[in-house]
């Protein structure tokens, strides 16, 4: 992110420099300067969104399966240690959310991914339990469940112990 930023102030700068050496007439050459600067800046603005097309095309959801993700070049013998992996994922970012999102401690949550193990080359999951060690306003009205349910697409349950 921080790299993102720098190249938005790069490029800003950049189009700030040219503008300035450039003369200020509206009919010549200075006009396509400042349109040729603006598109600089809008296509490095723009350069993330090829990039996440880029990883979205990569991930295959079989649409029979709402939530599915199909793992391309996995075997039935590695297939344990990628669901092992996936719940492990998901259950670490459930839990980053949890922090920035509602403001509960790291150390207060535990996370349990429940994935559906029946063909190994898909990894649907079946059902997160969120165990927090505190009690939140958050839980009480329910937002976490309801923000995970909507999110994932799949049953989501809050304890608090």
């Amino acid at each position: 992110m921080g790299r993102y930023v720098a190249e938005i102030i790069c490029a800003a700068a950049a189009a700030g420099v040219v503008g300035l050496l450039v003369p200020d007439d509206e009919n010549g050459v200075g006009r396509y300067v400042r349109y040729l600067s603006y598109l600089l800046i809008v296509i490095v603005v723009t350069s993330p969104f090829g990039k996440i097309r880029e990883i979205v095309s990569s991930v295959r959801s079989d649409p029979a399966e709402p939530g599915a993700v199909t793992v391309s070049g996995g075997t039935d013998e590695y297939g344990e240690l990628i669901m092992k992996r996936a719940a492990e994922n998901i259950a670490d970012r459930v839990i980053s959310v949890c922090r920035d999102r509602f403001g509960v401690d790291e150390d207060a949550i535990r996370v349990h991914v429940i994935l559906d193990d029946g063909d190994r080359r898909n990894i649907v999951i079946d059902e997160i339990q969120i165990f927090l060690g505190v009690r939140v306003d958050s839980y009480k009205d329910g937002r976490i469940e309801r923000y995970f349910r909507d999110e994932l697409g799949c049953p989501v349950h809050v304890f608090a112990e």
